[in-house]
Parts: C-alpha cells; sequence; structure tokens
C-alpha cells in the first residue's frame, strides 16, 4: 500500500471512530436525562430529580418547603407510619421509639437527645446555640 492510500485509510477510519463515538456519547446522555424527566414515576418526582424518598426542608424565615432527596443511610423511619419519617442530617442519630416523635432525628448527648437548637457541648451537657434545625419530613 503506497502513502497516498494508506493516509486516506487513516482518515476514513478516524472519521468513522469519531463519529460512532460521538453518537455514542450523545445516546447515553439523551438516555440519562430521558431517564429523568419522561421516565420516572410520579410517585418519585422530587424537585427536578427521580428518588423513591423525597423530604422537604423548611425556610424558618419565609416557611417556603423546598423538596430533596434524602440517602438512605440518613432516613430515620418513624414506628408511627412513613407519613412521620424524617431525614437526619450528617451529626445526627435516628432514635426511632424516642417518647417525642417530633425528634426521631437527634443529636446524642449523653445518652438523651438534645433539642434541635441544642448541640453538645464536652459530650455531655445540651447547650444552647441559638438557631433550631427544623425537622426534615416527608412532602
Amino acid at each position: 500500500m503506497d502513502a497516498h492510500r494508506f493516509d486516506r485509510l487513516t482518515r476514513v477510519l478516524g472519521t468513522t471512530t469519531r463519529r460512532r463515538l460521538l453518537a455514542t456519547i450523545g445516546a447515553g446522555f439523551g438516555t440519562a436525562t430521558g431517564a429523568l424527566a419522561a421516565d420516572c414515576p410520579r410517585s418519585q418526582r422530587c424537585g427536578g430529580k427521580c428518588c423513591k424518598d423525597c423530604f422537604v426542608r423548611s425556610d424558618p424565615n419565609t416557611g417556603k418547603k423546598t423538596p430533596f432527596c434524602c440517602r438512605e443511610d440518613r432516613i430515620c423511619r418513624s414506628p408511627q407510619g412513613r407519613r412521620f419519617d424524617q431525614c437526619c442530617y450528617g451529626d445526627e442519630r435516628c432514635r426511632p421509639n424516642n417518647p417525642d416523635q417530633t425528634k426521631i432525628c437527634c443529636r446524642l448527648c449523653n445518652g438523651t437527645c438534645c433539642d434541635s437548637q441544642d448541640y453538645c457541648k464536652n459530650g455531655s451537657t445540651c447547650t444552647f446555640i441559638g438557631t433550631a434545625r427544623l425537622a426534615r419530613i416527608r412532602r
């Protein structure tokens, strides 16, 4: 094979390979966005995303509720039913049998749950911090 034919062959193969690669990448992106928009069941739509565990957080100043997907490892399931489940913050622990069912996600301090406006000081005393974290509940 002479140099001219070799150059032509590499250009054709290069173009074909690039076209296939771009088509594959484009199809992958189309499928991913299509799955969120069209293939997500209505019951699993959550603030533009698709997930099975949708919760809401409330802005304490405006009262506006914003939906978000809660990670599976942060969901605290209430014995009173799905409606009372909560999504715990990273520093909270799940205590589903807490007598106060509004605080099943809580910051543990010396074996007791601190209120939402408290933090655990020196591992022994719930101390007021001045701002409350509101419970994040199912929508």
